[in-house]
This record gives C-alpha cells, sequence and structure tokens, in this order.
C-alpha cells in the first residue's frame, strides 16, 4: 500500500476541523513511515486496516455532527481507489469480514501497474462492506492471456498456470454465492474486465486450451454474474463466457444498459470461432477440446530439473531477449455456427426480461494475424488484411413511437432462421427494424480505459 493514499485521505480527513480524527490518521502514517523498511505481509495490513479504521472514524463524527444540526463535514459521494503495488506475490486477503463498514462510500475502483494478481473474488468480498455502494469498478480482474513468445524460456517465465486459473474462476462464483442477501441495495452499475485486452492483439489461436468446467462441467464465472447482474442497471463486462450467463430463470428486471464482451475461447476449451479455411486444432484432440487441468498445472514448490534448463538458457541469451520477438497465430474469424448460435440463442432468451432495458451489446473482437505457416496455406490471396474487426449485435427496444433496433455486425454469416425468428419476437407486434452492417476493419482495437491495457 503506498503512502499517498494516506496523504489524500488525511487531506480529506482533517479538512473537516477536528483534532481527534487529524491525530487517528496521523498516528496510521507515523507508524508506516516507521515500519516502512520493513515491507512485510503484516505492515501492509496495518496500514489498510488504520485507514478504512480513520475514514469509519471520521463517519461517525460527521453523523454526530449531522444530528447536532450541524452541516456535513465530509465530502458527499466519496470514492476510494485501492493502488496495491511493488508487492511480493505471498499476499493474499484475509478476514475480509473484519473490515470496517463505510456507509459513505458510493463508488469503488481497483486500479493497475506492475502489481501482484490477487483472487477474482476479492472485490467481492469487499463489497458488502460497504451498504451505500452505487458503483463497482475492476478494469481488470486479473485473468492474463499467454503471450506467445518464440523464446521457450520468455513463454516459460510468463506460463499463466491452469490449475490456478481454474481455482480462482470457481472462488469467484463461490463469493457470489457467499454474498447473497448482502450485495447493496444501492449498487446499480458495474465494470467487470476480467481479462487484459492488448490494442494490438497478440495470441496463439492454435495452442490447446484448458478446460475450466472440467469435471464440474458448468462454469462458476458466468453462473456467478448472471446472479450478480440481477441486481444491477448498467453492466459493462469482458470476460471468458459461456450461454449459462444468460439465464431466464434469473431475470435482470433492472437492467438498463448491457455491454457484454465475450472472448472467442471458451471457458471450457473450446472456441465460437474457427479459421477461414474451418481451421480448428482444439477439435483434432482426443476430448474435442483443449486439455483437462492435472495436479501438474499447478507451479511446483520444489526446485525442477526444467527450470534449471531454462535459467541457463535465459543468461545466457538474454541479451537477445527483449520480448519483442513473438510469433502470434490469430486466425479464427469465422463462426462455429452450433457453438455461437447457443450464445446468441441465451442471449435472446435473456432480453425479453429485460423490462427496463435501453441498450444491449453483445461482441468479440476478432483478429486476423496469422502465423508465418499458417500464411503459407492462404497464398497471395488472403482472407483479410492484418488487422481488427468487431463481431457482434446491438439491441435497442422500441421508445415512443419507433419500433426497435436490431443491429448485426458479423460479416457473411447469418444465424439460422429459429435465431432469428428468437430476436425479432423481441419487437412484439409492431416487429423490429433490422440492420446488417458490415465489417468496419481497424489497425487495433479502439482505445478504452488505459488502465485495461497491457
Amino acid at each position: 500500500m503506498t503512502i499517498d493514499i494516506y496523504a489524500e485521505a488525511r487531506s480529506r480527513i482533517s479538512s473537516v476541523g477536528l483534532p481527534s480524527q487529524h491525530q487517528i490518521l496521523n498516528n496510521v502514517i507515523e507508524t508506516a513511515e516507521d515500519s516502512g523498511r520493513l515491507r512485510n505481509y503484516t505492515f501492509d495490513l496495518a496500514q489498510i486496516r488504520g485507514l478504512l479504521g480513520a475514514l469509519e472514524s471520521s463517519q461517525v463524527l460527521d453523523a454526530q455532527a449531522v444530528a447536532d444540526g450541524k452541516p456535513p463535514m465530509l465530502e458527499k459521494n466519496l470514492a476510494l481507489t485501492i493502488k496495491i503495488q511493488r508487492q511480493s506475490f505471498d499476499r493474499y486477503l484475509k478476514r475480509d469480514h473484519a473490515s470496517p463498514v463505510l456507509g459513505f462510500e458510493r463508488r469503488r475502483r481497483h486500479s493497475f501497474s506492475r502489481r501482484p494478481p490477487v483472487a477474482l473474488s476479492a472485490p467481492l468480498l469487499l463489497v458488502s462492506r460497504f451498504p451505500d455502494l452505487r458503483e463497482l469498478d475492476c478494469p481488470w480482474l486479473w485473468e492474463r492471456l499467454l503471450i506467445p513468445f518464440k523464446a521457450p524460456s520468455l513463454r516459460h517465465y510468463t506460463r499463466q498456470w491452469a490449475a490456478l486459473l481454474r481455482d480462482t474462476r470457481r472462488q469467484f462464483g463461490n463469493a457470489v454465492e457467499k454474498l447473497q442477501g448482502q450485495i447493496p441495495a444501492s449498487l446499480t452499475k458495474a465494470r467487470l474486465w476480467f481479462w487484459r485486452a492488448s490494442r494490438v492483439q497478440e495470441e496463439d489461436q492454435g495452442e490447446p486450451m484448458p478446460d475450466f468446467l472440467w469435471p464440474l462441467g458448468e462454469d462458476p464465472v458466468s453462473l456467478g454474474l448472471c446472479t450478480l447482474a440481477s441486481h444491477l442497471e448498467e453492466l459493462d463486462l469482458r470476460a471468458f463466457l459461456t450461454p449459462e450467463i444468460f439465464n431466464p430463470a434469473v431475470p435482470w428486471t433492472r437492467m438498463r444498459r448491457l455491454r457484454v464482451e465475450f472472448h472467442p475461447c471458451q471457458p471450457d476449451s473450446g472456441w465460437y470461432f474457427a479459421g477461414p479455411l474451418g481451421e480448428n486444432p482444439c477439435a483434432e484432440s482426443p476430448n474435442n477440446r483443449g486439455f483437462w487441468i492435472q495436479l501438474e498445472d499447478y507451479p511446483s514448490h520444489a526446485s525442477r530439473e526444467e527450470d534449471a534448463i531454462v535459467d541457463d538458457e535465459f543468461l545466457t541469451k538474454r541479451k537477445d531477449l527483449d520480448g519483442s520477438d513473438r510469433e502470434p497465430d490469430m486466425f479464427r474469424t469465422e463462426p462455429l455456427t452450433e457453438e455461437i448460435e447457443s450464445l446468441l440463442v441465451a442471449f435472446a432468451q435473456a432480453l425479453r426480461h429485460m423490462p427496463a432495458l435501453e441498450e444491449a451489446e453483445l461482441f468479440a473482437y476478432l483478429t486476423w494475424k496469422p502465423s508465418e505457416k499458417r500464411k503459407i496455406d492462404y497464398g497471395e490471396d488472403p482472407p483479410y488484411d492484418e488487422g481488427v474487426h468487431r463481431w457482434g449485435l446491438k439491441y435497442t427496444p422500441a421508445e415512443e413511437g419507433l419500433k426497435g433496433l436490431l443491429e448485426w455486425q458479423v460479416g457473411s454469416w447469418r444465424p439460422q432462421a429459429h435465431v432469428t425468428k428468437l430476436f425479432e419476437e423481441l419487437g412484439g407486434s409492431d416487429g423490429l427494424d433490422i440492420i446488417w452492417k458490415p465489417f468496419e476493419f481497424l489497425e487495433r482495437r479502439p482505445e478504452g480505459d488505459q488502465d485495461a491495457y497491457v
């Protein structure tokens, strides 16, 4: 926890002119400065507890002032951004139930730069401690994609341990279940971006992906998000998803604005898209998917011969390894009809149960940047120039005498009749205006929140 957040909090709280508050926070800061050389786990938790305790004390004093007929002293709609940086990777959230309840907190944001990951469940476990929370803003929830380095040593060092990723997804689902009845009624808006998007997409879409659903057969993140979204009016989501997120049995009756970006890969290691020539390498595997997660997909706590070999290679060649030598293979641009239609059908059925809806989007960004080897298969006439395009649809319900609008942006592909009928029925007896928009090809993804980019 950096000291600057204490300086900011001190300036806010001391401005109310109460020596007791000022002294509380000063004690925290002095402790931090005296202990700064230690940089240990206990010290960081002490700082966080001290800061939240000071804010809680300020809340109590502010409430007393209002009760005495005096004007409120604290700034309204206080937003708290917690930054955790330059720490070791052995720290984790403990005893979230011991965090003080901060009633004046309205907006909560997590920001990231050179920070270690924490469990997907951490922000959710803290939500219940802010009973008046209105907005939860998470521009990156620590899911990472493998960088396709050519050098084996860099691939080794940046490996994403599949078992850990699976476990943290389960923790997210468990955290939502734990929150049942504790999600603040005031919470209406959330941005939950699980994986990091690079403006220049670089992935190896030919590599086998882990099956996060095996052996349970269901995706805890999609199920948890379905429950969480039922409390919201606005949701901006980016995640690996299954159709389970859209469950008519859990209606989103409060939802007004919905924006869902799904990754081309499914959590069960299958894909929503294939290559223009039908390439789908994972379909050639024994289980028609990627790979099942085993014990060896956890990091080892003991030294291994493999590690020593990679270390030697890295030390020998590190002058030539600047991280720019990468070999992306991004070719999945054509929908796999059965897979994508299952998601579209679930989306259409869920839209029926959103009476307050003003706008809803479901989309993915697709990239054409094949490996040199794959380019040979396409000769001198590739289907696309290298770049990015958006694939998806947008639905705007009828309003003030205007018909509803459904905008498809799916290229030459067309869904089957039973799928289009589900969407057309959303317009009722008046029907829908339907537009088939051409792709807009870009060199890179549009700029968004800079915190969300690698």
